[in-house]
């Protein structure tokens, strides 16, 4: 009977522990941690919020305005729509059919761009790791499946190459 009374207890505990209230923790302009039931001032950044309860949103000023900004440019760099009075219908086609071709032209340079953006940093990537390799001084071979390993010349004409690829590509 004690034993169930015990074991009763403790289940209670347990679940009223689970019940506790949402938890913020923040770092205040002065440095000191705070923690609070409530979420922190607007004036707290997100990146100075170190716990918020899990379904609370967080939100960072900054990001809102570097988004709105970046909602401006695509408004801006958008043609303006024609007007469409007095025109006829197959000219108002003929217009539409004109600025869907300019959007997929755009989007297609702006894809273009974005794909040798993202070339070029693996190729960096991948010259910057080829980089610490060779200077790691550890033996490397001399090709794929090749069982001779890259002599002292090779190595430093390889660091070569690769510090002029790195001084010319990456930044």
């Amino acid at each position: 009977m004690m034993r169930s009374l015990q074991c009763a207890l403790a289940a209670a505990l347990l679940a009223a522990a689970g019940a506790a209230p949402a938890q913020w923790m923040w770092v205040d302009a002065k440095g000191l941690k705070q923690v609070s039931d409530r979420p922190p001032p607007a004036s707290i950044p997100a990146k100075n919020i170190l716990r918020a309860p899990m379904n609370a949103v967080v939100e960072d000023p900054a990001a809102k305005e570097a988004e709105a900004a970046a909602q401006e440019a695509l408004a801006s760099a958008a043609p303006a729509p024609a007007p469409t009075k007095g025109l006829t219908l197959a000219e108002r086609e003929a217009d539409y059919r004109k600025r869907q071709a300019d959007k997929a032209v755009q989007d297609k340079k702006l894809a273009d761009a974005a794909a040798a953006s993202d070339s070029k940093a693996n190729a960096c990537r991948a010259a910057q790791e080829n980089k610490a390799k060779l200077d790691s001084g550890i033996r490397i071979r001399n090709g794929a499946g090749r069982s001779e390993f890259m002599s002292d010349k090779e190595r430093a004409d390889n660091m070569k190459e690769t510090a002029r690829f790195l001084a010319a590509n990456c930044q």
